[in-house]
């Protein structure tokens, strides 16, 4: 009954102020009407909230420019107030940086590599949050064991941006060792089919020397090693081996728990 008051015109301006600070009901109109216009009416709460930013991405899925559009005005909103916010107040910066996240996948695929709002604010939230975890622990690959730990208490219930540091975290530091991933790959293998066979013991070896968790994480996850493996395989590597051929299939966790 509220909400039918509400989408015909028939509430009193202060009934309106309230409902348009209630997540709920907001919810409801929209779903109702599927009148994405009635954005526009919300109170700042809620043009910042994420629950409700979320709630309107499933609703007007198939509209980037409206999409693009809430979530530019939550950045401006946001942005400022989570950039000075004290350590402790995580939840707010993990809710900013889970919507800069999804926003940068967003325009990945509307815009392919190419640099862009979302992606680049995305890289500065990275590099603060580094900082954060190099103040705590020192520089990654010398003193900074446990490191991934870090991420995955900050970032707990959250599995794409956990995922997400440990991608960077994990080229980091394969990236550190060596002058590109050929020559990381040629340093430790001596053939395709040896990278096939032995890629994930290898693997958490190597890590666990370093930073145990994130081995741990990059081992038990079969797409992360999914697409390491397919990065391998589109590397044209000269190895000393004379078995230089490129095995076909798709490396999978199953072939080393047997």
């Amino acid at each position: 009954m509220l909400v039918r008051r509400y989408l015909e015109g028939k509430m009193d301006p202060d009934e309106v102020e309230s409902f348009e600070n209630s997540v709920g009901l907001m919810k409801e109109a929209i779903r109702r009407s599927h009148n994405k216009t009635l954005v526009e009416s919300c109170s700042i709460e809620l043009k910042t909230n994420l629950d409700f930013i979320k709630f309107l991405f499933k609703t007007f899925n198939d509209d980037d420019d409206f999409l693009f559009k809430i979530a530019y005005t939550y950045v401006s909103l946001r942005g400022e107030y989570v950039g000075n916010l004290v350590d402790d107040n995580k939840e707010a910066k993990k809710d900013f940086i889970s919507l800069v996240f999804y926003m940068s996948n967003l325009e990945k695929l509307n815009m392919g590599s190419c640099g862009s709002v979302f992606t680049t604010l995305l890289f500065s939230q990275y590099m603060g949050f580094i900082d954060e975890m190099h103040s705590q622990f020192g520089e990654y690959g010398k003193d900074f064991h446990n490191g991934f730990k870090y991420i995955k208490d900050y970032f707990e219930g959250n599995d794409e941006l956990i995922a997400f540091f440990a991608n960077i975290l994990f080229w980091n530091l394969i990236m550190s060792k060596a002058d590109g991933l050929d020559s990381f790959v040629e340093q430790h293998f001596s053939s395709y089919d040896e990278v096939y066979w032995n890629l994930i013991p290898f693997l958490y070896s190597y890590l666990k020397k370093f930073d145990e968790d994130l081995a741990e994480f990059v081992v038990s996850d079969e797409e992360f090693i999914s697409n390491i493996y397919n990065k391998i395989m589109s590397t044209d590597i000269e190895f000393q081996s004379d078995k230089n051929t490129k095995p076909k299939k798709v490396v999978s966790l199953a072939s080393y728990r047997k």
